[in-house]
């Protein structure tokens, strides 16, 4: 009875979160290892990311390109995002960036055995000088989240998660924080938060599994944005 009391108050908690992001504070680390997505460096603008995935398989001719910057319509998610597994939550986050997106299911790449089919890298704009008209000018942004669409298992997709998760917990730790619920299909999330304050979490969608990072601190330099750009 405990234990279904907590989850609602979790799933309840959520919601509200999602109504208002930002709203929830990171739990506290679980995990030694440093989270980073392939050891990129946190909060480098857009033309530091792409000279940092220049020469790397994220970077061949097979891979499309979409950058999605913009007014009216863009997003930079709030770190809830790496629990649902969504990025579009609400428009409380609209207009404070946008993201490089990758379309790599031609490129047959992977991660932890499972393909990669979308990578995602979250841009804000600099809290010290808020949105500015040329993204890729240097410093106007800064690369603060990843989020990668990987491959799941149609026919067993439930078990396809677990083992994905078992693999994760043999390299973040197994003191892992676990949910099923959120306003969102009923999602179940897995989340490693480290010493900085970054966060990692995995997500199953059914037919697939988003996995997210998030830099330490990126809730604050959001809110920062929001009340530059409102």
């Amino acid at each position: 009875m405990k234990k279904r009391l907590l989850q609602a108050f979790a799933c309840a908690l959520l919601a509200a979160v999602i109504a208002l992001p930002g709203a929830l504070a990171l739990e506290k680390a679980n995990t030694q290892k440093e989270l980073t997505y392939g050891g990129i460096e946190w909060y480098i603008d857009y033309g530091g990311l792409a000279d940092t995935l220049a020469g790397t398989a994220l970077d061949s001719g097979s891979i499309d390109r979409e950058d999605n910057f913009g007014s009216g319509s863009f997003y930079a998610p709030d770190w809830i995002s790496v629990l649902t597994g969504t990025t579009y939550i609400s428009d409380g986050d609209k207009d404070c960036g946008g993201s490089l997106k990758l379309d790599t299911h031609r490129a047959k790449l992977s991660v932890a055995k499972h393909e990669l089919l979308e990578a995602e890298f979250y841009f804000m704009w600099n809290p010290e000088t808020g949105a500015v008209e040329d993204y890729t000018a240097e410093g106007a942004t800064q690369y603060y989240m990843a989020r990668l669409l990987l491959k799941n298992g149609w026919s067993n997709s439930e078990q396809h998660f677990k083992d994905f998760v078992s693999d994760l917990r043999g390299s973040y730790g197994f003191d892992v924080y676990s949910e099923v619920g959120g306003a969102f299909h009923n999602v179940e999330y897995d989340y490693w938060v480290d010493p900085d304050g970054a966060v990692m979490g995995v997500s199953n969608t059914g037919g697939g599994i988003t996995m997210a990072i998030m830099a330490p601190g990126a809730g604050d330099k959001l809110a920062k944005i929001k009340k530059l750009v409102r």
